[in-house]
């Protein structure tokens, strides 16, 4: 079973002393409802989510990178970038490090670091892995998602749908890479919300039947004909293995550039864009997964944004 978060602090403690402030409310609720509108396609924009593979205690540089990310989004109309900041990790060896919050050492910490930066700039999306989490950190979240290691229940996502009815949703597809479960968890979203609630949208991030780059993109494009183009691009995990140039099951940081490279050529080429991209990458020290450099990752988001925003304007001409 993934390790869970020791039982002190409580939740209640922890939202006593770092509480979100009323403006930061307000403004972590307006980024929500703006990335809805980006997703139901009520407004023409991009969709960037960068960070770690896994928050550590690098405040300084968590908290550096989440404002060049919030300047970013203010610097360009349509484009909303959320911080990555995942403060759990769901492990295949459960003897693995689960994230800050699993650890009594850093459990406080990581909820302060998660509190700091909703607070600043209410821009956090981090994966919610258990119940535990939607009492916890949803509160504080713009983006939240559920993993492929998760993709066979229904009962998670149901309960952050009810419990946190204006947070859009991300639906990884399975660990297979096929994406038939994750659409019916987004439909499922869909029916427990209403019209008035956020949307689900699907996160793209390959799989074990898409360890090719030829494979990869046969299934990336059948996801963005599915949705039309409702696709939030996952450019690590099974995306970079995919695209691991030296062969294996490995992930890398050249198979993220690599796949964020072809997800870029077949925009440009052929007109198939995603509404977003995750993109595992920091500046800080990683126990995890490799992490590419940031501003790779912030031009890649920047150019896609670019490319979505030029594909509106002419097809309003038309």
């Amino acid at each position: 079973m993934p390790r869970q978060a020791p039982d002190l602090p409580t939740t209640d403690t922890l939202h006593q002393q770092y509480p979100l402030s009323e403006q930061a409310t307000a403004q972590s609720q307006n980024n929500r409802a703006y990335l809805s509108t980006i997703i139901t396609g009520g407004c023409p924009g991009f969709i960037g989510i960068i960070g770690p593979c896994a928050m550590t205690p690098h405040q300084y540089i968590i908290a550096k990178e989440g404002s060049q990310l919030y300047e970013a989004t203010e610097q360009h109309p349509g484009l909303y970038i959320a911080h990555r900041t995942p403060f759990w990790k769901p492990r295949t060896d459960p003897a693995d490090w689960h994230g800050m919050e699993t650890e009594p050492e850093t459990v406080e910490q990581a909820f302060q670091i998660i509190s700091g930066q909703a607070n600043r700039y209410g821009n956090v999306a981090a994966e919610v892995g258990n119940h535990s989490h939607i009492a916890r950190y949803a509160g504080y979240l713009v983006f939240g998602w559920n993993g492929s290691r998760n993709a066979g229940g229904h009962e998670l996502v149901d309960n952050l749908a009810t419990a946190e009815p204006t947070l859009p949703i991300g639906i990884k597809n399975a660990m297979d890479g096929t994406v038939d479960v994750a659409l019916q968890h987004i439909a499922h979203v869909a029916e427990i919300r209403g019209e008035t609630g956020a949307p689900a949208v699907l996160i793209y991030r390959g799989g074990t039947e898409a360890q090719t780059p030829k494979s990869w993109e046969r299934y990336y494009r059948d996801a963005l004909e599915r949705t039309e183009g409702r696709v939030i691009v996952d450019v690590a995990h099974g995306s970079s293995i995919a695209f691991n140039q030296t062969g294996g099951t490995t992930k890398t940081e050249a198979g993220q550039i690599a796949c964020m490279e072809r997800v870029i050529e077949l925009a440009v080429k052929c007109g198939e864009l995603p509404i977003g991209m995750m993109v595992e990458a920091s500046a800080a020290p990683t126990p995890t997964d490799p992490v590419i450099a940031p501003e790779i990752a912030l031009a890649s988001v920047l150019r896609l944004h670019e490319l979505r925003m030029r594909a509106v304007q002419t097809t309003s001409k038309v």
